[in-house]
């Protein structure tokens, strides 16, 4: 009987391994795993939180400012839009930065969500938006001085998006869409 109970002995040590190994080994990983999405999905959503408590301050901070200040800002914006001065001003931003203009054109108004329409106030303060879009070509330096002049320019202007590639001969290319702001309650010159 004495080698049956050592044969048994080792069947129940080899069966204990086999169970360590095929089923706690890798419920313990499994565990760990989770551990670890549990521990990515907490730094994403506290990062989530950090950016909504800063929207919710800039929402405050626009919301802050006093109706009879909002009227002064509108003292400072065209009362109406020549998109035919504004294009020709691009053009001469664009000639004295030494950069080459490939396209420009007039997009027309834009249909986007300022903060006063989405904090629901629905003010007529809110300004309208014209959009304009460019294609240049230069080097580096000259679309910096391009960029840095459409800085200066009279009219309210407000990248709405860029995208800039690589052109032969070491030029850049860059696709700009600028934002011009006109007094929401005045419009276009008819």
């Amino acid at each position: 009987m004495r080698p049956l109970g050592l044969v048994s002995q080792i069947v129940a040590v080899a069966l204990a391994v086999a169970i360590a190994f095929l089923f706690v080994r890798p419920t313990i990983v499994e565990i760990g795993e989770l551990q670890t999405d549990i521990q990515s999905y907490q730094t994403e959503r506290l990062r989530v939180s950090e950016i909504n408590q800063t929207l919710a301050n800039r929402v405050a901070d626009l919301e802050s400012i006093s109706s009879v200040d909002r009227e002064r800002i509108t003292t400072y914006m065209p009362r109406a839009l020549d998109e035919v001065k504004v294009l020709r001003d691009l053009e001469f931003i664009t000639a004295l930065s030494d950069v080459t203009l490939q396209e420009i054109q007039y997009d027309g108004q834009f249909e986007s969500q300022s903060a006063d329409t989405t904090s629901g106030r629905g003010d007529d303060l809110t300004p309208d938006q014209y959009g304009f879009t460019l294609n240049v070509e230069g080097t580096y330096e000259n679309i910096k001085v391009f960029l840095s002049l459409l800085e200066q320019n009279h009219y309210p202007l407000q990248v709405y998006a860029a995208e800039m590639t690589a052109v032969e001969n070491g030029l850049m290319g860059l696709t700009l869409t600028v934002v011009t702001y006109v007094d929401g309650q005045s419009g276009l010159d008819e």
